[in-house]
This record gives C-alpha cells, structure tokens and sequence, in this order.
C-alpha cells in the first residue's frame, strides 16, 4: 500500500494496539489506526459497511505451532476449544458487518483443527446466504489451496507452521 489508504486494526487489547502503534512509528507508517474493541460484542455502527477488505487473524488453539509450541497438546482441552469456536463464531459474524457490498472477509487461523476452520467457515456461510467462499487470489502459491478453495498449511509437508484461511467475498 505504500503507506496509502487507511489500514484499521481493531483488537480487544489495548497493550496490543499500543504495540503496533510503536512498530507503525518505528517504521514510519503513518497509515494505521487502531481501535480498542471486543468484537464479541458487535461491530462499532460507525465501522458498518465500511472496508473493501476485512482480516480476521481469529483467536484459536495454535495447533498449527505443535513443532514450535508442543505444550499445546498436553493444555488444550476440549472445554476450551468450544471456548474458542464461540469466540470465533461472534467475532467472524460482527466483522462481516464491516463488509463493503463486493468486498472481501478473510478468515484465518493457525490451527490444524476442522472445528476452527471450515465447520466456521461452513456454519458462517449457511446463516449469511450474501457472503460465498471464493478462490484466494493467484498471487497465492496454488499448491496451498486446497479444492474447496481453502489456504492451508501443515508443518509436516510444507516445513512451516500450519495455517487455515478462507476468502469470502460478500455479493
């Protein structure tokens, strides 16, 4: 973008936005703005219909960081996961509402598990009959997208962290 256009980073927490604001002015970007907001509890009304683009890094088990994290497998629990499919169900269905008419929603995560990626995505898509799954672009290594038109990852076969995302595009 070359520091042109608005880049808006919303996060529930505010260390967090304080932390891009310092790296937004060590590096000299001017285009960032931050809100501090739960989007479990909806969207600002002023945000509403507002982007042409919409990126959701959604909080999620990490189950694609096992090489580098494997405490996770001995942590996580199922009570928690459900946890986090409510977290990621609110936060995908407020962040549509930002959504421009053409628009894109992408959704990622970095994990490995179906639960937090396509049964969203899945779930997502049958309450909100505007939205469609779309293919990523292809300046995007095709070897990554799946035939469902998924972008994944797994350590095991690409040497890299797992990763999930899905590009939705609201009609």
């Amino acid at each position: 973008m070359q520091d042109q256009g608005v880049i808006v980073a919303i996060d529930s927490n505010p260390q967090k936005n304080d932390a891009l604001k310092k790296e937004a002015v060590r590096m000299g970007i001017t285009s960032i703005k931050t809100i501090t907001c739960d989007l479990c509890a909806g969207l600002p009304e002023d945000l509403r219909g507002s982007f042409d683009h919409v990126l959701i890094d959604a909080p999620c088990s990490g189950t694609g960081t096992l090489r580098r994290n494997p405490e996770i497998k001995w942590r996580i629990m199922q009570k928690d996961i459900d946890k986090l499919n409510s977290l990621q169900n609110s936060i995908l269905a407020n962040s549509s509402h930002a959504v421009k008419k053409g628009g894109r929603l992408i959704y990622c995560t970095c994990s490995l598990l179906t639960k937090e990626n396509e049964h969203i995505i899945n779930k997502f898509l049958t309450k909100n009959k505007h939205f469609s799954l779309c293919e990523p672009p292809s300046s995007i290594n095709q070897n990554l997208i799946d035939r469902k038109h998924f972008y994944r990852t797994y350590p095991h076969i690409h040497s890299m962290d797992g990763f999930f995302a899905a590009v939705l595009r609201r009609d």
